[in-house]
């Protein structure tokens, strides 16, 4: 990692100490808040989707025998070929993780409930729709536009392909384990606005090219 590769970002949100006595504003006050922290947490995966995606790797990525809306799609046997493809000569890495398109990802959930719907009817699964395990490979729902529909993003999860840095200021509270700085403090001056900075810092490095497989359509 270079320096000044660590990228910082987030959000300053004031409020005056009057309008925290409004108990309809509070309410405003809080999803504001969740609304800064959802779309802090956003652009900390689209910046991963980002970084997976530029992947210059030694696999030949192959797409579907059909577009999966195709009458004549094999997703099974798709999963299948994506995994044999993933598995380069002098390298312990195997596709094991899946991640979709969101209609890709109903697509394949359709298909299997058509082969047989204890397929994806878990009576042990939480509530909820969860896919099953396809062939070994865990299948996820992308939920961000970063990945196209008809692409996918095929990782191993034994082998994290990503080295996040990141630096959290011990002056700043967070939760534990957490990845976003938090301040908070009283402005010097009337009317002594009360100040919510949520920041992070963090660089993100592609250490494992071939443990990640990545296809912008074919399915």
């Amino acid at each position: 990692m270079s320096h000044g590769a660590m990228e910082r970002f987030g959000f300053q949100l004031r409020f005056s100490q009057r309008s925290l006595r409004e108990i309809a504003v509070v309410d405003e006050i809080s999803r504001a808040m969740d609304r800064a922290a959802f779309n802090m947490a956003k652009k900390m995966n689209d910046d991963i989707i980002t970084k997976l995606k530029a992947v210059s790797n030694d696999i030949s990525e192959v797409a579907g025998a059909a577009v999966w809306s195709d009458a004549a799609a094999t997703p099974v046997e798709d999963v299948l070929s994506f995994v044999e493809a993933s598995m380069v000569e002098g390298y312990p890495y195997e596709l094991n993780e899946l991640f979709l398109h969101k209609t890709n990802y109903f697509e394949m959930m359709k298909y299997l409930q058509g082969i047989d719907i204890n397929w994806v009817r878990d009576p042990l699964a939480p509530e909820g729709r969860v896919m099953p395990v396809v062939n070994g490979v865990k299948i996820q729902n992308l939920h961000s536009t970063q990945l196209a529909e008809g692409g996918y993003i095929g990782l191993d999860g034994r082998f994290p392909a990503l080295t996040v840095y990141q630096y959290m200021d011990p002056k700043h509270g967070s939760l534990p384990g957490g990845m976003v700085n938090v301040n908070v403090y009283e402005e010097e001056r009337f009317p002594y606005n009360i100040v919510v900075e949520m920041y992070a810092e963090r660089g993100l490095a592609l250490k494992l090219p071939n443990a990640v497989s990545y296809k912008s359509s074919g399915i």
